[in-house]
């Protein structure tokens, strides 16, 4: 037994002594949350237009308004993060004047730690300092360990310098991240993979987090709007091969969620989930719009919502 318990010391000891130095080495790299908070933060001062959300997001591409803007999304963002990174750069936005919310099919049912993307918000801490939603997950070493959250393998990319965070995309200094340019085609295969990606959400809804999510938005709202800040709620394009498989109750509670909350705070709601502006060719899937639909769409959005809420 004793050489049993040798042998393994043997064989982990070079991994332990390796750790000081693999965390080191990852922490001088960089990845999307890293870059996001840069390109904000270097132009603090001059932005009018936040936008929030998840990958439905970047539906928003801020250069195509009038005015300075940046999207603040970021892939499975859920509602909690929204209002946490809002709250972190209220007060250090002098020009801010409006604040788009999208609110997704999910949105109310969804939370990012309760899900299979938890890990993520392990990213939200290390770079943000943002606590997680829930205390159990402070359980997770990844809240702590640059090597928890890259694995070995990006240790060992790090330093052959081919590092690569799997989930960076190129980004521009509006916070825009660059998709693919493919455009959805009518075939089984997409009617299929449409019923697949709203089964996939649903898989990660839970009518419990309606409560928490209700007051995380509120509490977004009312901040915005103590420092004279527009709030905008929205949902974003889809096709139909994801739009039509949709389920009619929790659409119905949805919608009946926005409205008591618009009501509540006297806010706008603009609701393009089945707009017949969007053609198969705008969209790189079925939920998300491709950089053409995305510049359509915040055109779109310069008429019916910046020019009538800023003038």
């Amino acid at each position: 037994m004793k050489t049993l318990v040798g042998k393994i010391f043997l064989l982990i000891m070079p991994f332990v002594l390796l750790i000081p130095s693999a965390e080191k080495q990852l922490a001088q790299e960089t990845n999307n949350i890293i870059e996001k908070r840069a390109f904000l933060e270097a132009q603090l001062g001059e932005i009018e237009i936040l936008s929030t959300g998840s990958s439905h997001g970047n539906a928003i591409n801020p250069v195509f308004f009038s005015r300075r803007g940046f999207t603040l999304n970021n892939p499975a963002q859920d509602l909690y993060y929204d209002g946490q990174l809002v709250e972190i750069y209220l007060g250090r936005m002098p020009k801010l004047k409006l604040v788009i919310v999208p609110i997704s099919y999910f949105a109310f049912e969804y939370q990012l730690d309760r899900s299979e993307a938890r890990s993520l918000g392990a990213y939200y801490h290390k770079f943000w300092g943002i606590p997680p939603q829930h205390f159990d997950n402070y359980l997770d070493l990844r809240y702590y360990s640059n090597l928890a959250l890259y694995g070995w393998k990006g240790y060992l990319d790090s330093l052959w310098g081919n590092f690569r965070d799997p989930n960076r995309t190129e980004m521009d200094a509006s916070g825009f991240r660059h998709t693919g340019m493919q455009e959805v085609h009518e075939s089984i295969e997409e009617l299929e993979g449409g019923k697949y990606s709203v089964k996939m959400q649903e898989a990660g809804m839970r009518p419990e987090a309606i409560t928490e999510n209700l007051v995380v938005l509120k509490r977004l709202i009312e901040s915005c709007q103590a420092k004279g800040v527009d709030v905008v709620l929205l949902t974003t394009p889809t096709y139909h091969t994801y739009y039509d498989h949709l389920d009619k109750e929790r659409v119905k509670q949805w919608q009946e969620l926005i409205q008591s909350v618009v009501k509540e705070y006297d806010i706008r709601y603009m609701n393009y989930l089945r707009d017949e502006r969007f053609s198969s060719r705008d969209f790189f899937s079925r939920d998300h719009l491709n950089p053409v639909g995305a510049e359509k769409f915040t055109r779109i959005l310069e008429e019916e919502v910046v020019q009538p809420v800023l003038g």
